[in-house]
């Protein structure tokens, strides 16, 4: 990546932000990244504070313009949290992570350890843009160095946009060997209200969570329609 894809800010607001504004007024190509050092105001999915300290914290966002369907918005969420998994596993020396859709990345204990968030954007019927942030707790890293994390999430991110060139079926399938909630039961709060419960079958080719109830109901949930996810002990 040359220098004139990537900027890096010393304090903003949050990444996400200044992504899209490049992306938007000034056409940043795919692939281009943000990286922050302090963010102010660091939001995940549905706005919710990045519980950590930024100086504890490395963060980036990106720019994807992915072929892909309207209806198929939801993988981004799944190719981000590939990327974000891609990118801890050479830093953590074989410690077992996982990822809790829609978009989570977990430890063995299943501690959230980082966070995708992605805004997309639609056309007549396609994905015009995309901007993927990620975010990543350093002290989960052994304390690992952030400039290390950074580099290893572009990287990572740059796989995560290879899966989705590698199609729906592609993003699917992996996504689903490394989800943790795969086969477990739960219950998925819906936004405003209501909720769904059943066992996690897997994600379908569009991205949405497939849960099976004990009837043999096979509920699809999006993302923008979820509020949390409670999963029934064992």
């Amino acid at each position: 990546m040359n220098d004139t894809s990537r900027r890096r800010f010393a304090v903003a607001v949050n990444a996400e932000a200044l992504a899209l504004a490049w992306a938007r007024q000034e056409s940043a190509p795919a692939g281009a990244v943000v990286v922050v050092d302090h963010e102010i105001s660091p939001r995940g999915r549905l706005g919710r504070l990045w519980p950590h300290p930024p100086e504890r914290t490395a963060v980036l966002a990106v720019v994807w313009r992915p072929a892909l369907d309207a209806n198929q918005a939801d993988l981004v969420w799944l190719a981000a949290s590939l990327g974000l998994l891609a990118a801890v596993r050479p830093l953590t020396g074989g410690a077992d992570m996982g990822l809790c859709w829609p978009d989570a990345l977990v430890d063995a204990n299943e501690g959230r350890v980082g966070e995708v968030r992605a805004e997309v954007q639609l056309g007549p019927g396609r994905v015009t843009l995309a901007v993927v942030t990620g975010r990543l707790y350093l002290e989960a890293l052994a304390g690992c160095d952030r400039g290390v994390a950074v580099a290893a999430m572009i990287a990572g991110f740059e796989a995560g946009a290879g899966h989705l060139r590698a199609g729906a079926d592609a993003v699917r399938a992996t996504y689903e060997d490394s989800c943790v909630l795969t086969g477990r039961r739960m219950t998925a709060r819906l936004l405003p209200r209501g909720a769904v419960r059943g066992t996690m079958r897997g994600v379908d080719i569009h991205g949405r969570l497939e849960l099976v109830s004990s009837t043999g109901l096979v509920e699809r949930v999006p993302v923008d329609t979820l509020d949390r996810i409670d999963v029934v002990a064992s």
